[in-house]
């Protein structure tokens, strides 16, 4: 049995692409000081079948340590500006959390299988598919 992803990056479809573009600009900004492992874009707009004005934007951002206040309150900026700025989304959700949390045994197969599916995928398939990952160059470091 092979599990595909469903999202990639190249669904997305052409009215979406500036607000994940400003996403990935946005968290390198807010996140980029080496709190980001990784960010990841999920739900309709990577699946292709987003309606502008319709569809929300959907994220989870992987953090080096566990998420603070500070990080809450960035997550909610992030979120709230980029729905303001963009009327092609109705509401952007930023889910925050460690890579300790994600790769627990309690979230393992729950957040963990969300975020660790690409990797399984790609071991099999050759290279990493673009399919939600923004862009591991986001997070300095390993």
């Amino acid at each position: 049995m092979l599990i595909e992803r469903e999202g990639s990056l190249s669904r997305v479809p052409e009215a979406f692409g500036p607000v994940v573009e400003a996403a990935r600009e946005r968290i390198a900004g807010m996140f980029g000081d080496g709190r980001l492992h990784s960010a990841y874009l999920y739900g309709s707009i990577p699946r292709g079948t987003a309606v502008p004005g319709v569809s929300d934007l959907d994220l989870l951002l992987a953090l080096r340590a566990e998420p603070t206040e500070a990080d809450r309150a960035d997550a909610r900026a992030l979120g709230a500006g980029l729905d303001a700025d963009f009327a092609q989304v109705d509401g952007a959700g930023v889910v925050l959390s460690s890579t300790e949390t994600l790769l627990s045994e309690l979230e393992r197969y729950d957040l963990g299988w969300f975020v660790a599916l690409p990797v399984h995928t790609a071991a099999r398939r050759g290279p990493r598919p673009e399919a939600a990952r923004l862009r591991a160059d986001l997070a300095a470091g390993p």
